[in-house]
Order: structure tokens, then sequence, then C-alpha cells
């Protein structure tokens, strides 16, 4: 296609007065209040931040509850290591470490990962 054709099918285009067809509201639609817009966004924003609190709680509750099971699974291991009960329970000094290492650092990991992503700074 040449220039000269381009330039005729676009000149129909820039003739029409964009502004007037979107100042005229097509038939049958009622008028925006933008008061009730500006209050209806601002509704369903307060919902929006309500909702994500609730589930930052449960999702930290949830979080603390399997730390805490954990941390008195630990702390029974190092109980039984202690007192060589129930039936001699006895894991090797190195694998006994290695859990309870493990298990802290893991403890750790996932708090830093909570505190960080679940209470971003904004």
């Amino acid at each position: 296609m040449s220039a000269k054709n381009n330039a005729s099918r676009f000149r129909k285009y820039a003739a029409t007065p964009q502004a007037q067809t979107l100042a005229v509201p097509a038939a049958g639609m009622e008028r925006i209040d933008i008061e009730q817009e500006v209050a209806r966004k601002q509704q369903l924003e307060n919902e929006n931040t309500a909702q994500d609190i609730r589930l930052k709680r449960i999702t930290l509750d949830r979080l603390f509850r399997f730390l805490i099971a954990e941390t008195a699974l630990i702390f029974l291991f190092a109980f039984f290591q202690a007192v060589n009960w129930p039936a001699q329970f006895r894991l090797e000094e190195w694998s006994f470490r290695l859990v309870v290492g493990a298990t802290i650092a893991q403890i750790t990991g996932m708090l830093f990962v909570a505190v960080r992503y679940l209470f971003p700074n904004k």
C-alpha cells in the first residue's frame, strides 16, 4: 500500500470529534456518581485489608503451632538422649547434634521468612 492510501484511510478517524463521542452517555445508561465510586473503592480496599490481616493471623498462628510442636519434639529427643530412656534410646552424638542443629536452623529460617513476607516494610 502506498502512503497516500494510508493517509486517506486514517483521515476519517482524525476527522471524527472524539471528545464529543466520549462526553455523551449512551442511551439507556445512567450517570455514574463519582463520590459513590470512590466510597465503593475505599470499602473494597478496607475489606481487602481486613481479609489480608485475617489470613496473616491464621498463617502465623499455624506456623507458631508447628514450631512449638517441633521444638517440643526436639526437647524430648534431648531428654531421652540424656536419660537413656525408653529402652536404651541412644543416638550417635554426631547425628544428635545434626538433628538439633538442623531443627534450630529451620526454626530460625521459618521465623525469618514469616516476619519478612507476612509483615513487609511499606
